[in-house]
């Protein structure tokens, strides 16, 4: 493909592809997402988005129990509000 700078919306689909392909193509469990520097925004989101689905453990492993965020931003008021995030 093309390269192009991405922004917050297309690091988190990288991510969701690159978990996806791990689990299904790979066969491995994910059981930690690490990010680093503005990558630790992405994993953040994918953690939220997580936990306000609700998509807990179904058998299918599709769970991710543990994430890291390192020398990233641990204090990010309005972020990820939908009316505020990223203005």
């Amino acid at each position: 493909g093309r390269w192009c700078s991405a922004g917050f919306g297309e690091e988190l689909c990288d991510l969701r592809t690159v978990v996806d392909y791990v689990r299904n193509e790979l066969g491995c469990k994910v059981i930690c997402i690490a990010g680093h520097s503005k990558g630790s925004a992405a994993v953040l989101r994918y953690a939220l988005e997580q936990q306000e689905s609700k998509n807990h453990d179904d058998g299918q492993n599709t769970f991710v129990p543990c994430f890291v965020n390192l020398s990233g931003r641990f204090v990010t008021p309005g972020e990820f509000d939908i009316k505020t995030r990223f203005s």
